[in-house]
């Protein structure tokens, strides 16, 4: 399984391409999809169907006004691979 079989496309890479440039990581950075939360831990399918958990950046968590603008099941997000290439930290939720 890869990103594509989960519905990638060529708009979510321009979005995700965009962000990786203006925010100068990337080989930090990588998309994945939402599969489960569990209130403040999310389980996602990286790249190639790997199964991470990750938790919101603290900046996302605390600058977010309106919380349906939190990811969600379903959701594409951007996340920072932690140092175990399991675990990972949200930094960015794609638009709806």
């Amino acid at each position: 399984m890869n990103l594509s079989d989960l519905g990638w496309n060529d708009k979510l890479q321009t979005a995700f391409n965009s962000y990786e440039s203006e925010n100068g990581q990337s080989q930090l950075l990588q998309p994945a999809r939402v599969v489960r939360q569990d209130m403040t831990r999310f389980t996602l399918l990286g790249q190639t169907g790997e199964e991470i958990i990750a938790e919101l950046a603290g900046r996302l968590k605390h600058q977010t006004i309106d919380k349906s603008e939190l990811p969600t099941v379903g959701d594409w997000v951007i996340i920072k691979l932690g140092d175990n290439i399991s675990t990972g930290t949200i930094v960015s939720t794609s638009s709806r």
